[in-house]
């Protein structure tokens, strides 16, 4: 195993855990945590899941070091393994990086001044005081566990990352930035990558276990905008439930 010290926690969205996935993470090597639950009336972004994984670090909180760090490695995301000790071991408040993107842009990043983040480097809402993807920062434990931040519907109208960090509320002058450097220092040991669904024509696997595309509810369509829309507005759609 690259990276050592690490506890996994893998919220499942679904309504059970799955014995397959069980026996992969057995076979990683990582201590893990594996949990489920679905979106909770929440946008199906895995918010949900998210909030379940901050019920279990404070309900066990006194298994985790005073100097632990979170980090949210999205399953669609790729990774450089250096990003862990390079960067995330070494947070103690909140560390910041740039991350590579496969959308309208080649890459998203920090601004540092002196050593010091003064903005984001972004082209989506740039105004943003915390204009960073979900992996480009990590947090201390007790930083992010004593500010009770959640994901949640009063982040309608805003960016699910910016609404999060508010709740954090880390000042500027303690981001840490990594991997800013002169230009052959700069570094991106993070990918946020864009998957397409492709046409699968009906063929057997000859026993081999696939996940297929999972069929999501009618509240998920609903809350979807939740960025474009208003407090009242998103609360009203999820009251629909999926009838």
């Amino acid at each position: 195993m690259h990276v050592k010290n690490i506890h996994w926690l893998v919220i499942e969205d679904a309504n059970e855990t799955y014995p397959l996935i069980d026996k992969f993470l057995k076979k990683t090597g990582i201590k893990y945590t594996y949990l489920h639950t679905t979106n909770r009336g929440l946008p199906c972004r895995g918010w949900a899941q998210r909030n379940l994984a901050f019920e279990y670090l404070r309900q066990h909180r006194n298994q985790f070091g005073k100097n632990d760090v979170i980090y949210f490695a999205d399953d669609d995301n790729a990774y450089n393994y250096r990003i862990f000790d390079d960067y995330i071991r070494k947070v103690t408040r909140m560390g910041v990086w740039a991350v590579g993107t496969s959308g309208s842009t080649y890459v998203e990043s920090p601004v540092v001044e002196e050593g010091k983040v003064v903005g984001f480097h972004v082209m989506f809402r740039p105004e943003r005081k915390y204009a960073t993807d979900m992996s480009g920062f990590a947090l201390n434990i007790d930083v992010l566990l004593n500010s009770n931040a959640t994901f949640n519907l009063h982040c309608a109208g805003t960016v699910p990352e910016e609404c999060f960090l508010r709740q954090v509320n880390v000042p500027y002058d303690q981001l840490e930035p990594f991997g800013y450097g002169t230009r052959e220092d700069k570094e991106i040991y993070v990918w946020h990558r864009r998957t397409a669904k492709a046409h699968v024509l009906p063929w057997p696997t000859n026993g081999y276990a696939i996940e297929e595309e999972k069929i999501q509810p009618r509240s998920c369509d609903r809350l979807r905008n939740i960025n474009h829309v208003t407090y009242e507005e998103i609360k009203l759609l999820s009251e629909l439930g999926d009838d």
